[in-house]
Formats: C-alpha cells, structure tokens, sequence
C-alpha cells in the first residue's frame, strides 16, 4: 500500500541521516556505562530507574540532534 512506502521511505531516510550523522561524529556516542544503567534497571525491574536510564542516555543525542537542527 502506498502509505506503507512512503512511511517505509521516510524512516528510512531518518534512519540513514542519523547512521551519518553518527559516523561523522557530529552526534555523541552513549558509553557502555550508558548501555548497561539501562539493562541493569530493566534486570531490577525498576521501571523508574529504567526510564531515568534511557533519559540521561538520550540527553546528549537529542541535544546535539536539536542544536543540529537550528542551524
């Protein structure tokens, strides 16, 4: 269906430009310690702490995705 394509086709593209983005090095990386705050919250079955996890693990990206976008 033609919705599917086109909703396939702008992931996709979103998909690519932040994979570049990432690469480049214009989007901070989460360290390990990052990585495992997440999993060791969901091994606790903290979902509180779980999501303070994810939050401070996506602050710098987002930050640096909104500070890309305004330019």
């Amino acid at each position: 269906n033609r919705a599917m394509m086109e909703l396939y086709d702008f992931f996709t593209a979103a998909i690519t430009e932040t994979i570049h983005a990432t690469i480049a090095g214009e989007l901070p990386e989460p360290d390990q310690q990052a990585h495992a705050a997440i999993v060791d919250a969901i091994a606790a079955n903290d979902p509180e702490r779980a999501v303070a996890a994810v939050r401070a693990f996506m602050a710098p990206v987002l930050a640096q995705l909104e500070r890309l976008l305004s330019q």
